[in-house]
């Protein structure tokens, strides 16, 4: 299991919000233990079922298509990170006028990581993710997506 970068071209959702128009230029950070279903798109490219909390059988998956082969997804699933936990500063009361606060957090529980167009320039990110079933958390992180993929560290 890990995360990977990717850029989302559809991503259909029975839940509020529209993702496509969260993030900057569609890109997203995503977590390889919420993907069932996977097939080739064209010749490079993938689709797949994506559940934002796989452990609560009310929660209803999202169609994805991104520019990702499968082929390297198996490949970002298969890694292993050097620890099951990260370790993110978040803003409390996503508030990035205050001070962040380290939280650990298990790399499984991460739905999904993006920028918006207000994050740009800056070091902070938006997350989501879920401590235990159905308790959705939404936050402002002080990484970037590209620090929390390194953070992450693949073997």
């Amino acid at each position: 299991m890990s995360l990977f970068a990717t850029t989302v071209t559809v991503w259909n959702t029975k839940k509020p919000g529209n993702r496509l128009r969260l993030a900057y230029c569609d890109e997203f950070i995503l977590n390889t233990n919420r993907i069932t279903e996977m097939q080739l798109v064209g010749t490079d490219d993938s689709q797949f079922l994506y559940s934002d909390d796989p452990d609560d059988r009310r929660d209803s998956p999202g169609f994805i298509e991104c520019v990702t082969s499968p082929t390297a997804i198996t490949a970002y699933h298969d890694g292993v990170a050097e620890s099951k936990f990260a370790d993110l500063d978040i803003y409390p009361d996503m508030d990035i006028t205050a001070t962040p606060v380290t939280h650990t957090i298990e790399w499984d529980d991460i739905a999904y990581i993006y920028q918006t167009y207000h994050d740009i320039g800056r070091t902070v990110s938006h997350m989501v993710y879920y401590a235990k079933a159905w308790e959705r958390i939404e936050c402002i992180i002080d990484h970037t997506p590209a620090g929390v993929i390194m953070q992450q560290n693949l073997s």
